[in-house]
């Protein structure tokens, strides 16, 4: 897997981050509604309990998705000679 491998999977996993944002954006909408009573009430404190361990789930995968930009990066400034040496020796 070379850096531009690397740095494709790196966007994947953003973009899921990012629509992970999107269901949390649109749980929100949801519970919005005009549902006025004590379960409302309950439940809206319980949902905004739940998007923050989604959120930070979702900070979580960008964290993963940078430390794929970083290896990338690092493999792309191997040296090769270092590279075909850790192989040989590797390699019988």
């Amino acid at each position: 897997m070379d850096g531009d491998d690397v740095r494709a999977t790196a966007r994947e996993v953003a973009a899921l981050a990012d629509e992970v944002r999107a269901v949390v954006a649109r749980a929100r909408r949801a519970a919005g509604t005009d549902w006025q009573s004590v379960a409302a009430e309950a439940f809206r404190a319980e949902l905004d309990t739940e998007i923050e361990h989604v959120l930070a789930a979702a900070r979580a995968v960008d964290e993963v998705a940078t430390a794929l930009l970083t290896h990338a990066a690092a493999v792309e400034d191997a040296p090769l000679g270092a590279v075909a040496e850790v192989v040989r020796r590797l390699l019988p």
